[in-house]
C-alpha cells in the first residue's frame, strides 16, 4: 500500500532522457544516459542497468519543458533497486539544494505536469 508519510513531495511519471556521471571519476565530457522514469522537486529514479553504489555523488543533466530548459543539478544515490516490483533497475538519487533559477524551472515544469502525478488509486 501506497504511504504519503514517507514521501517529502509528490512525484510525476516521466520518461526524461538523462546524462549523468561521477562528478570525480571522468573528463568533462563524458555522461552515461539513460532514462529517468519519476521525478519531484526533491529528486528523480533513473532506470538503469548499471546503477551506481549507494551514497555516491553525481551530476545529472535533463532537459525539462519544450527540450530548451537544460537542468544541470547534483545529488547523491540513495536507494538502488527497482521502481516497482517487476520493473526495471535502477537508481533512487535525492538532488542536493539547487540553485533558485533551477528550482524555479523544476517546478514550473512540475506544475504542468500534474495530469501525470504518481498517486495511488485510492487513499
Amino acid at each position: 500500500m501506497f504511504d504519503l508519510a514517507k514521501r517529502r513531495e509528490l512525484r510525476i511519471r516521466t520518461e526524461l532522457a538523462v546524462a549523468h556521471r561521477e562528478p570525480t571519476m571522468h573528463s568533462e565530457g563524458y555522461f552515461n544516459y539513460d532514462t529517468m522514469c519519476s521525478l519531484s522537486m526533491g529528486g528523480c529514479f533513473i532506470a538503469t542497468e548499471a546503477p551506481y553504489p549507494m551514497g555516491t555523488a553525481i551530476e545529472l543533466v535533463f532537459c525539462v519543458g519544450a527540450g530548451s530548459n537544460s537542468l544541470r543539478l547534483r545529488g547523491k544515490v540513495v536507494r538502488v533497486g527497482t521502481v516497482d516490483p517487476g520493473k526495471e533497475s535502477g537508481m533512487g538519487v535525492e538532488f542536493d539544494d539547487p540553485p533558485a533559477e533551477s528550482a524555479s524551472l523544476l517546478e514550473s515544469y512540475l506544475m504542468s505536469q500534474l495530469g501525470s502525478l504518481d498517486l495511488p488509486v485510492s487513499l
